[in-house]
């Protein structure tokens, strides 16, 4: 299992980033940009983090990436608590689920039908199953 696994946040906030071909460098700078004046922005270190699933934005800069990136808040707040519970163990112990389980679960719930299959295509060559 990899040290850090990168949370479904942060795995959405790095998909929109791609989606609009941005390095994390271009949304550190928009985000100084567009809300600057108005917000203490972190540093670049902090911005790379919460890409990575690293640490999490707190209640003041999530609603300003959010909006950024066109993101619904409530999704990502909840995005948040689930990533929290996952990497906590707590959900892990609730549930009787593998850590990575409830992770890929979870970013089974945003990938495509078509995406979807062919995962598990690709799950069931990797097992040596009949496709």
């Amino acid at each position: 299992m990899p040290e850090i696994i990168a949370s479904t946040l942060g795995a959405r906030i790095t998909l929109e980033l791609r989606k609009r071909e941005m390095t994390v460098t271009d949304f550190l700078r928009q985000l100084q940009e567009n809300y600057g004046k108005t917000f203490k922005i972190p540093g670049y270190a902090h911005i790379l983090r919460v890409c990575k699933g690293e640490t999490y934005p707190g209640p003041n800069l999530l609603p300003v990436l959010c909006e950024c990136l066109n993101i619904d808040v409530t999704e990502a707040r909840r995005m948040v608590l689930i990533d929290k519970g996952i990497h906590s163990g707590a959900t892990e112990l609730v549930t009787g689920k593998d850590k990575q389980l409830l992770e890929f679960e979870e970013i089974w719930r945003q990938v495509s039908q078509n995406n979807r299959d062919e995962l598990f295509m690709l799950a069931k060559f990797k097992l040596g199953v009949k496709v």
